[in-house]
């Protein structure tokens, strides 16, 4: 991506590569706490994610990360920092998939 440094364009455009897109997303997750945020759970066990990004720590609740691992197993909740870091190739925490 153009402007972007240290090789993010490079990990922006593996991240877009191994996307795709779901539709629908059924409701299989409720969250009580936030109902708004109920869209971005039911997004990841519609499309079996392996990771969730985010700055809330409304998805770090032990019972929603429980929940959220019966339904799909692997997924990481991570801040966008520990993301970019799992799909840089020369990380060597042994996160990159892409």
């Amino acid at each position: 991506m153009k402007g972007c440094g240290d090789g993010a364009g490079d990990r922006l455009r593996k991240v877009l590569a191994a996307a795709r897109f779901v539709d629908p997303v059924p409701r299989t997750i409720r969250f009580a706490r936030d109902p708004s945020d109920e869209k971005f759970l039911n997004l990841c066990v519609a499309g079996g994610a392996d990771f969730l990004v985010t700055h809330d720590h409304d998805f770090g609740s032990p019972e929603l990360l429980g929940e959220l691992r019966r339904v799909v197993p692997g997924l990481r909740v991570v801040d966008p920092v520990a993301f970019l870091r799992s799909v840089d190739p020369t990380d060597e925490t042994g996160f990159s998939r892409f």
